[in-house]
């Protein structure tokens, strides 16, 4: 027979247990291993220019965001926003690697992401929304990205995009 002292103690610990755990996968915390954003930015060939030989044409802008989610469940995306700023966006599952978005700007090093045993690689193609105030070509920070995964809700929060090169367009 158990010792009730030594019962009540393992019921105790087993429901802190079980109740840290379920506020673990409520916030998400374990179903993203990592989150990454990058943006490009390049002019479409010619650029027309005015009398004033300003650049009359705008900016290309091209915004990925990787997801290294838990096992092999998709994703479903609610909303992915950067401060003011709110996209439409298209996903994809990554299953040729070594997958590389591009070369950073800054070191001129290629960004290659590799398969990590456990993980799905999600690639996150993003467009403005309709309904807003063109996005600036600048770096952007502080996305969100509000989804879940096997109904457990989860926020990707990334502090800040890496630009990357721009390949000449003819």
């Amino acid at each position: 027979m158990k010792s009730a002292p030594g019962y009540i103690l393992f019921c105790i610990l087993s429901f802190i247990l079980f109740i840290n755990n379920s506020a673990l996968a409520q916030k998400g915390n374990k179903l993203i291993r990592n989150s990454y954003a990058y943006c490009k930015f390049s002019s479409p060939g010619m650029i027309p220019v005015n009398p004033q030989g300003k650049p009359m044409a705008t900016m290309i802008q091209e915004r990925i965001i990787y997801l290294e989610i838990k096992g092999n469940a998709t994703p479903v995306i609610e909303t992915v926003r950067s401060g003011k700023y709110h996209f439409t966006y298209s996903t994809r599952e990554i299953t040729n690697f070594p997958e590389s978005p591009g070369i950073l700007e800054k070191t001129g090093k290629p960004v290659l992401f590799h398969k990590l045993t456990g993980y799905t690689l999600w690639r996150i193609d993003l467009s403005p929304g309709s309904d807003q105030e063109a996005i600036p070509a600048r770096v952007l920070g502080n996305f969100q990205v509000k989804g879940s995964l096997n109904e457990n809700p989860f926020t990707a929060i990334i502090k800040k995009e890496s630009a990357l090169q721009a390949q000449p367009r003819y």
